[in-house]
């Protein structure tokens, strides 16, 4: 089973966790929201059977414009995902991190993912640092797997 894991975030990303591959990608964003058409290719090519995404949660420190955007992002791909007809299951971040043991802290998140991912670069080019948002969407594609 191919399970897709979405970290909805403007950081966010995506990542593909099947029984013999695993890939992930950030989440594209154009203006303040998430890019649809480069969405959409990605699923059209990866063809997942599930979609594993973290609900957004407010933060009382963010600003407004953030929370708006998460969420109509968050909003448009689900109502893509079901258009496809493929299953959405919708997890909690406190959820998924307590049971893939990471904390809040993204460092753990990116340290876990490249133990459990080795041959996926976190590092993109030009970056200096791993791309959180990769790591928490192989996170969340995993723990996806874990739960079918």
């Amino acid at each position: 089973m191919k399970i897709l894991g979405v970290d909805p975030g403007r950081e966010g990303g995506v990542a593909l966790v099947g029984p013999e591959n695993y890939e992930a990608l950030p989440l594209r964003y154009e203006g303040d929201r998430v890019c649809m058409n480069t969405l959409a290719a990605l699923v059209s090519e990866w063809q997942p059977d599930q979609v594993w995404i973290e609900v957004p949660q407010s933060r009382p420190s963010g600003s407004e414009g953030n929370g708006r955007s998460s969420g109509l992002s968050y909003g448009l791909m689900l109502g893509y995902f079901w258009a496809r007809g493929i299953p959405v299951h919708e997890v909690h971040p406190q959820r998924w991190k307590r049971t893939m043991g990471v904390t809040a802290e993204k460092t753990t998140s990116i340290a876990e993912a490249a133990r459990r991912f080795p041959n996926v670069a976190l590092v993109l080019p030009r970056r200096r640092r791993a791309h959180d948002g990769m790591a928490e969407a192989l996170l969340i594609a995993a723990y996806g797997r874990g739960q079918s």
